[in-house]
């Protein structure tokens, strides 16, 4: 059988799809990575999306959607979930221990709980693994097992969903300090937690911990004021910071366009770094009134084509 899996935002080693990709080839089916509009002579077309905005295209009889882009509450059959592909890339546990409101998490996987360790993942060859526990903090006993599986054998980790700063303790950050991370990251998603982010900063940094980063949900709950406070503060602390979009807002744009990249956002500050935004259709962005004074914003809306100006507040 003629198998074709399509992920719609074309992310690399979503586990349920190399999950499905397994189960089939045990059964001697032939599998495609397609794009959608080559579903020609397959017999069934797994869909994958992550978002509920990204296209979808048009349903046929032969196709199997998933992902919570479609159905947040869909999950996959029993044979297929007991698949362990060696893929380097796994979870040791499921779920969270929270629930916050703009998290899938809690209401797709659950409560917390162990569901194994590396050697269901490794394939004892590689020296990289990505573990995609949404909470590897929260248990301490687990986080110690699992991260003294990856010192002992020598191994460099990524931790897909970072860290949470809630958790973070001296005899956690001790265990970080002998574990190779890829990166070590944290999330500021609330202004009113500001108190404890610069605590744990500064453990961090009483630790020695200097490499790591900050993501920050931004658009969701919160002011422009807010989202650009949170990331100029860390940017003072000489702290590199990652923007995730909630919305789709302009503002949060031009916040991605500077913030997430590291050499511009180290380089220049915002002011500076908006007077050389440019994108498709040399649309040129502004933080009216939030960033540059009012006569700044009118003299170079002159000198770019008016009609081609988008306000951001």
């Amino acid at each position: 059988m003629r198998i074709g899996i399509c992920q719609l935002e074309n992310i690399q080693n979503v586990y349920s799809l190399q999950k499905i990709e397994l189960y089939h080839k045990l059964n001697g089916d032939t599998i495609k990575y397609i794009k959608p509009d080559e579903s020609r002579n397959l017999k069934k077309i797994y869909i994958h999306s992550f978002f509920k905005f990204t296209p979808k295209p048009a349903n046929r009889k032969n196709f199997i959607t998933g992902g919570t882009g479609y159905d947040i509450q869909k999950t996959l059959p029993p044979e297929i979930d007991a698949m362990r592909p060696l893929e380097n890339i796994g979870y040791t546990t499921r779920g969270c221990p929270k629930d916050c409101s703009f998290c899938i998490v809690r209401k797709k996987e659950g409560r917390f709980r162990r569901t194994g360790d590396i050697f269901e993942f490794w394939d004892r060859k590689s020296k990289n693994i990505t573990i995609l526990d949404n909470n590897i903090l929260y248990d301490f006993e687990h986080f110690k097992k699992i991260f003294q599986q990856i010192q002992a054998e020598k191994l460099q980790a990524k931790i897909e969903q970072g860290f949470d700063i809630d958790f973070l303790d001296s005899k956690r950050i001790e265990i970080i300090k002998k574990t190779n991370i890829k990166q070590i990251n944290f999330a500021w998603d609330d202004i009113s937690k500001e108190k404890i982010v610069l605590n744990k900063i500064k453990l961090l940094n009483e630790h020695k911990i200097k490499r790591y980063s900050f993501f920050i949900l931004c658009g969701y709950n919160s002011t422009p004021e807010q989202d650009l406070y949170r990331i100029l503060r860390l940017r003072q602390m000489n702290i590199a910071v990652y923007v995730m979009r909630y919305t789709v807002k302009p503002y949060l744009k031009v916040l991605q366009w500077y913030a997430n990249n590291r050499k511009r956002f180290f380089a220049m500050d915002l002011k500076t770094a908006l007077l050389n935004y440019k994108v498709e259709e040399n649309l040129i962005y502004f933080f009216e009134k939030k960033i540059l004074s009012f006569k700044e914003w009118k003299n170079n809306q002159k000198e770019n084509n008016n009609n081609n100006q988008l306000l951001l507040f």
